[in-house]
């Protein structure tokens, strides 16, 4: 637990830095999809809390190659009228 504590805090330092945000946020997903399986889901969880929490930060500080907010936006209002129609 220490060192995926370690990793993201690591993870929100580079994602304020920006030089390597994204590979970063990719990396620390394969980390919890590994985590998840062979060491425990709570590890693999709180890796994916750490890039969730670092991926709308580093769109906001280094811009958004993938179009991630527009794409969540979309998502959103799409499950909220499928909702509403219900």
């Amino acid at each position: 637990m220490f060192v995926a504590t370690f990793v993201s805090l690591l993870g929100v330092l580079l994602t304020m830095h920006g030089a390597a945000a994204y590979a970063l946020l990719v990396w620390e997903g394969a980390a919890g999809v590994a985590a998840w399986v062979y060491l425990h889901p709570a590890v693999g969880a709180f890796f994916f809390a750490a890039a969730a929490f670092q991926a709308p930060l580093a769109a906001h500080l280094w811009g958004d190659p993938l179009r991630v907010r527009p794409r969540l936006v979309w998502l959103i209002r799409t499950l909220a009228a499928a909702a509403d129609e219900r």
